[in-house]
């Protein structure tokens, strides 16, 4: 699989806010919601992707890759978002982003891991031919299946 074109940057700032703008990712937001307990993360589990049919094309999930202490990998990565970006991650690491980006979509994905935050990002692709393009990437911790890792669900919804 190709790498994403040489020059690829995706610039993006963090949001102040706790609750996403775009509609898909508030739907997450409140599906996510209903499927937390009170006490801890909601569990891989928890998601039926069938009940996010609508907005599962621009849905992901992320987890710790086993085979590669500290890193990740892409377990699903919706088609609209492969189609936006003219590339496959399903099943890739960050090393299929080029530096620096990896290493910033690293460090927030260990974030995440670690302390179980949430992030909002909004920003643009830049160097991709989607510059115009304003997206907002929504990043939820979830209790992996093996009931002790942590991964994260998210949704990335352009507002075009």
């Amino acid at each position: 699989m190709a790498k994403l074109p040489e020059g690829l940057n995706i610039e993006w700032t963090a949001s102040d806010t706790d609750r996403p703008a775009h509609p898909s990712n508030v739907r997450l937001h409140d599906y996510y919601l209903a499927k937390k307990p009170a006490d801890g993360l909601p569990g891989r589990a928890d998601f039926d992707l069938l009940d996010l049919y609508d907005i599962a094309p621009g849905l992901f999930i992320i987890e710790q890759d086993p085979d590669n202490r500290g890193g990740i990998r892409y377990r699903l990565v919706g088609s609209d978002i492969e189609a936006r970006l003219g590339i496959s991650l399903t099943g890739r690491g960050t090393g299929a982003f080029t530096e620096p980006v990896s290493e910033r979509l690293q460090a927030l994905y260990e974030d995440i891991f670690t302390n179980q935050t949430i992030h909002i990002l909004r920003g643009r692709f830049v160097g991709s031919g989607i510059e115009h393009v304003d997206y907002e990437s929504f990043l939820l911790p979830m209790r992996a299946r093996d009931g002790h890792s942590v991964n994260i669900i998210g949704g990335m919804f352009a507002f075009d």
